[in-house]
């Protein structure tokens, strides 16, 4: 059974990956270079995307002292490839282990249940908040809305794996997972890659920062998981330099980020580092408010 899921998941992958690949080829050959830094494959006629004539793409200068790692959309995508990093070490420490022992099993369901719950936090605030803002101007690209279904058919089976499969055949060892895990990891990056590619210089070049800012705001409030959002930007620059960059206040620090960074180090950095020592994680110390300060 699960051959021949692999079989139907690799396939799918490769191909989405293809066409993908092959059309940055043949837009890079067809195009000009652009001057905003922000488009990363310099492909896209915008008027393709253009829905109504009275806002045509011209905005892009204005997005011009933004970099490209400040950008919020960005960092989060850059927490979710964080979090297949550590997916991936979890299978590198686990790849010579068979049986699994319990605590292999529950360390493993902890980081990929952050990941699971994540991207699909993720997807909704782009399917809810995203997507139908940017379509009040934008033919938005079918390949990325699509995307997100090929993604859910992929990370659902894999939760599957993780909570009720592997506990059940733990003799057999991580390589089921590890199996379909690979496809999967390869179909998000890509997909992201391309929300980033396309998705993103379509924003910038359609609306104004201003236009934009509440849509912003209100794509990270629904995104949720702020730890990982923190971890891989670095607790120390994302409080001195990336609130303040986003317009977050200061004292949201205190009230969200902080827990919201000790939540993700314990459900997940944690059970990586006890898989990479090949000994149970240590249970978390309490302290005031949680431990929280």
């Amino acid at each position: 059974m699960i051959d021949r899921i692999l079989n139907v998941f690799v396939e799918a992958t490769l191909q989405h990956c293809l066409k993908a690949t092959i059309a940055t080829t043949t837009n890079n050959n067809n195009n000009h270079h652009h001057p905003y830094s922000f488009i990363m494959t310099d492909t896209m006629d915008l008027k393709e995307y253009q829905k109504d004539p009275a806002f045509p793409p011209d905005k892009t200068s204005l997005w011009a002292d933004r970099k490209k790692e400040d950008d919020h959309w960005v960092i989060s995508h850059n927490s979710l490839r964080g979090e297949l990093d550590e997916l991936t070490k979890c299978l590198t420490a686990l790849a010579d282990t068979k049986p699994l022992e319990a605590w292999q099993l529950t360390a493993l369901k902890h980081v990929w249940t952050y990941h699971y719950e994540h991207i699909q936090k993720h997807h909704e605030s782009e399917e809810v908040v995203l997507q139908p803002f940017v379509a009040t101007r934008v033919k938005y690209p079918e390949s990325i809305s699509n995307g997100h279904k090929e993604l859910e058919l992929k990370f659902n089976i894999l939760h599957n794996l993780v909570t009720q499969e592997l506990p059940e055949k733990a003799e057999g060892g991580i390589q089921p997972f590890a199996d379909l895990f690979a496809p999967y990891k390869m179909f998000l990056e890509e997909h992201l890659k391309e929300e980033e590619e396309v998705a993103l210089p379509l924003i910038h070049a359609f609306f104004t920062p201003d236009e934009f800012k509440e849509t912003g705001k209100a794509m990270g409030q629904a995104g949720g998981h702020a730890g990982s959002f923190v971890y891989y930007v670095g607790a120390d620059k994302f409080k001195n330099e990336t609130m303040a960059k986003l317009g977050i206040p200061f004292f949201v620090w205190y009230v969200a980020f902080k827990g919201a960074l000790k939540e993700y180090e314990e459900s997940v950095i944690k059970n990586v580092t006890a898989l990479q020592e090949g000994k149970p994680p240590e249970a978390a110390k309490g302290g005031w408010l949680g431990g929280l300060f």
